[in-house]
C-alpha cells in the first residue's frame, strides 16, 4: 500500500519500532496506515464485534442447555411459563439442538475471521507472509477464546438456568433457520455412530453368559441380577406387562367417590381412565393429583386431572422403553397389540425388577404369585409367567417340552389341552403333576403343582 505512514497514531508507532527491535535485523518491519475509507473500514469493525457477541452467545448456550441438572429440566417441563416450554422442547431435541449451535458457532467465527483479516489488512502492512500469519493467528485465536468461548462459558456455566431462559429465542431462531442443515448433519452422524458401535461391540452377550456360567458367582440373588442384565435387552414389554385382566383401571364416567374408592382400595399411585372399554384408554389419573382435594368438601372434575397416557407395542424392548421412561419422565405405559388393543400395563417397577429381582412395596403381597403348602406342593397364580414358574421349581424351561407361545401356566396348560380345562383336571409333564383347582369363566386363576420327580 503506497500511503503514507499515520503519524497521529503514536502508540501504533511505537509499537512497530518496539517489535522491529526484536526481530532480527533481516526481517522487514510492521508499518500502520489509515484505512482508505473510514465509513466501510468503521462497518467491517462493527461487523466484527456483532459477530463476536454471536460467538459469545452460541457458545454460552452450548453449556447452559447442556449443563442443565435433571432437576432443573423438570422445572422447565412444570412451568407455566411459554418460554420454559420452548426451552423443555430444544432440550428434547439434544441431537439437533447440538447440530444447530456448532453451525451457528463454526458460521459466525468463519465469518469473523474472513472480515477481521479484511479489516486488519487495510490498516496494518506486513511485508512478510509468516509475519502476517503469525500475528493474526495470535490476535484472533486470543480474541474467540477470551470473548468468544472462555469468559460467556464462565458465565453461562455459574447459572445455566438463568442463561437458558436468556438465550431461548434467540437458540430458537437459530434451530429453525438451519433446521435443515442441522437435520442432515444428525443423520450423518447416526450412521457414523452405527458403525462405530458395531466395531466397538467386542464382546458379546453369548461369551458373557458363558462366563457367568463357568464363574464362581455363588450367591442366588447376585447371580440373578447379573443374568437379569445380561437378558435385559433381548425382553419384550409382553413379557413383563400386568395383563390387561389384572389391571386395575376406572372408567371415565365414574364419580368422584367411586373413583377415590378404586385408588386407595388398589393402594396403586397411578391408574388408567378407560371411556366404556379398556380398549379405549383416554389417559391416566395420579393419586397424588386428588391428595389437595381429600378432607374437602368440594368435589372437583376428576377427569380434568387425567394425564396423557403413553402407549407402547408389545413387542417394544425392555431396554428401548426404559430408556423412554427416562426421557419422558414417567413411569407407566399402555401395553397394545397390533390391532391397537389394550393388553396390559408396564411399570417402571415391572423393568426394574427384571434386573434387581422382585421389589415388594407396603401393597405388595409376599409371594403373591405363589406359595408353597408342602415340600413338594404349590399353589401358583395362572398368570405367573413361565420363566418365574421354572425359577421357583428350580427346572429349565426347555424341560416343560414345546411350550409354543405361551408366556404363563395358564397360557401353557391352554397349549396343552388346545381348549378350556375343566376344574379339577390334571396335566403332567416334566415330572410335574398340574391341578386346576380354581377357574372364573374360562380363566385358569390357581393351579396346584406337585413335584413328583425328586426335585
Amino acid at each position: 500500500m503506497d500511503t503514507d505512514p499515520l503519524p497521529a497514531w503514536p502508540a501504533l508507532t511505537i509499537l512497530s519500532q518496539l517489535l522491529g527491535a526484536v526481530m532480527q535485523p533481516d526481517l522487514p518491519p510492521i508499518s500502520f496506515h489509515a484505512p482508505p475509507g473510514w465509513l466501510a473500514w468503521s462497518a467491517l469493525i462493527f461487523i466484527v464485534i456483532i459477530c463476536l457477541l454471536l460467538s459469545a452467545f452460541v457458545s454460552g448456550s452450548e453449556i447452559a442447555f447442556f449443563g442443565l441438572s435433571p432437576q432443573q429440566i423438570s422445572e422447565l417441563e412444570d412451568s407455566d411459563s411459554e418460554r420454559d416450554h420452548k426451552s423443555f422442547s430444544l432440550i428434547e431435541s439434544s441431537e439437533r439442538l447440538l447440530a444447530t449451535i456448532l453451525i451457528a458457532n463454526n458460521l459466525v467465527n468463519i465469518t469473523m475471521v474472513v472480515v477481521l483479516t479484511f479489516a486488519i489488512g487495510q490498516v496494518v502492512e506486513f511485508n512478510s507472509t509468516v509475519l502476517n500469519f503469525l500475528v493474526q493467528t495470535i490476535f484472533m485465536t486470543f480474541l474467540l477464546l477470551l470473548f468468544g468461548e472462555i469468559f460467556p462459558k464462565l458465565v453461562a456455566r455459574s447459572n445455566p438456568l438463568k442463561w437458558v431462559r436468556m438465550s431461548t429465542p434467540g437458540v430458537s431462531l437459530f434451530f429453525n433457520v438451519f433446521g435443515p442443515i442441522a437435520r442432515l448433519m444428525v443423520k450423518s452422524t447416526f450412521i457414523v455412530n452405527r458403525v462405530v458401535s458395531k466395531k466397538e461391540e467386542t464382546v458379546s452377550t453369548d461369551e458373557l453368559e458363558k462366563a457367568l456360567e463357568i464363574s464362581d458367582v455363588e450367591e442366588g440373588k447376585d447371580k440373578e441380577m447379573l443374568e437379569g442384565i445380561l437378558s435385559f435387552g433381548e425382553r419384550e414389554a409382553r413379557e413383563v406387562m400386568i395383563s390387561r385382566v389384572d389391571v386395575t383401571s376406572i372408567e371415565l364416567h365414574d364419580t368422584w367417590e367411586q373413583a377415590m374408592a378404586i385408588i386407595l382400595d388398589s393402594g396403586y399411585s397411578r391408574i388408567p381412565v378407560y371411556d366404556t372399554t379398556e380398549d379405549s384408554i383416554k389417559g391416566v389419573l395420579y393419586g397424588k393429583d386428588l391428595l389437595p382435594y381429600i378432607g374437602k368438601t368440594e368435589r372437583p372434575d376428576w377427569q380434568s386431572l387425567i394425564r396423557p397416557a403413553y402407549f407402547v407395542p408389545e413387542s417394544r424392548m425392555l431396554d428401548d422403553l426404559l430408556e423412554d421412561f427416562r426421557k419422558r419422565k414417567i413411569h407407566i405405559a399402555i401395553v397394545i397389540d397390533e390391532y391397537g388393543m389394550t393388553q396390559g400395563i408396564v411399570t417402571l417397577e415391572d423393568i426394574i425388577e427384571e434386573i434387581v429381582g422382585d421389589i415388594d412395596d407396603e401393597y405388595d403381597e409376599e409371594d403373591s404369585n405363589y406359595k408353597k403348602i408342602a415340600p413338594d406342593t404349590f399353589i401358583f397364580e395362572g398368570k405367573i409367567p413361565l420363566p418365574d414358574f421354572c425359577r421357583v421349581l428350580d427346572i429349565e424351561e426347555s424341560e416343560l417340552g414345546e411350550i409354543g407361545d405361551a408366556e404363563t401356566l395358564a397360557g401353557f396348560l391352554l397349549e396343552i389341552k388346545g381348549d378350556f380345562p375343566r376344574p379339577k383336571e390334571v396335566f403332567e409333564r416334566a415330572g410335574l403333576k398340574m391341578q386346576v383347582i380354581q377357574m372364573e369363566r374360562h380363566r385358569i386363576v390357581k393351579v396346584k403343582v406337585i413335584v413328583t420327580n425328586g426335585k
